[in-house]
């Protein structure tokens, strides 16, 4: 499943360039941000999906409806592509929107979410300047909203420099190792613009502002524990488990990830009960805690 979305992302980036030069942006912040124009193949204009129409027939994001303003928004939904037998989740990309002198505060937008089991709405914005990120936020959430709700994330900028482009993603992820997702979770979003900050004190959107991995928890566990950490920035995340010798028993996470809170499921069914230590590295970060499989 990771393998698959992985060379999902690769497509994705492609398609980004090939639309780039395809599309000549209107001047306006986020365009086609209330999603009222699609392609006749089914595709937001200026913005690109996972979804695949050759050679298998494989979607996951559609045009939405009843909208927040307008009539249409965009519908992403977990699915299985019977050609593929497997749960694809839905990823929803902007084209690298073009910035004239303009540094954004946030980005609002308005959304429902109906999860099932331990998914999570995902929604993230990277500001760059000369192909470098300096500003981002990111929401997880695995709350339910059966009505149309505004989100506001607040952009962290890591520089005084005005950023050239943006990038806006959707998606929806699980809390459990290994992209465990669940058939009909699905989202509605629509009506995005970049706007003022917000003052709120929202624990989902307010970026981390220090590295910290917790103590995982149940500790003892059996078969399955939950370990939590932070990154405050865009960072390659290593997290990975050994046994009391040192010997490596699994790499729980090994990507690139924006700043934000996660958290990891490992299932340990068919280990030994024992002294287990997991590790956790993030840019300069390194942290180690031990833990404790008791069967």
């Amino acid at each position: 499943m990771i393998t698959y979305i992985k060379k999902i992302f690769i497509l994705l980036f492609i398609s980004l360039i090939i639309s780039i030069a395809t599309y000549e942006t209107p001047a306006q912040d986020i365009p086609n941000g209330d999603f009222e124009v699609w392609t006749i193949s089914g595709q937001p204009g200026y913005w690109i999906t996972n979804n695949i129409n050759w050679p298998v027939d494989c979607r996951q994001v559609f045009p939405g409806a009843p909208a927040y303003n307008g009539n249409m928004c965009a519908l992403g939904l977990v699915d299985t592509c019977a050609e593929l037998s497997k749960l694809i989740p839905p990823i929803l990309y902007s084209d690298l929107i073009p910035l004239d002198n303009y540094r954004p505060e946030a980005l609002h937008g308005f959304y429902k979410f109906f999860p099932l089991g331990n998914d999570r709405f995902s929604a993230s914005v990277l500001l760059y300047k000369n192909n470098s990120v300096i500003g981002e936020s990111i929401l997880i959430s695995d709350s339910e909203v059966t009505e149309f709700t505004e989100f506001v994330l607040n952009i962290n900028y890591s520089a005084t420099d005005t950023p050239d482009v943006a990038l806006i993603i959707f998606t929806i992820d699980s809390s459990l190792t290994g992209s465990k997702l669940h058939q009909g979770s699905k989202w509605y979003i629509d009506y995005l613009f970049f706007g003022p900050i917000s003052d709120v004190d929202d624990q989902d959107t307010n970026i981390p502002n220090s590295y910290s991995l917790s103590q995982n928890y149940p500790n003892p566990f059996n078969p399955s524990t939950t370990i939590k950490y932070q990154i405050p920035q865009l960072s390659f995340v290593s997290l990975k488990v050994f046994n009391l010798i040192g010997k490596e028993i699994v790499t729980l996470v090994n990507e690139e990830k924006p700043a934000g809170i996660y958290e990891v499921t490992w299932y340990a069914e068919n280990l030994p009960s024992g002294i287990y230590f997991y590790q956790l590295k993030a840019g300069d970060f390194i942290e180690s805690k031990k833990m404790i499989l008791l069967k």
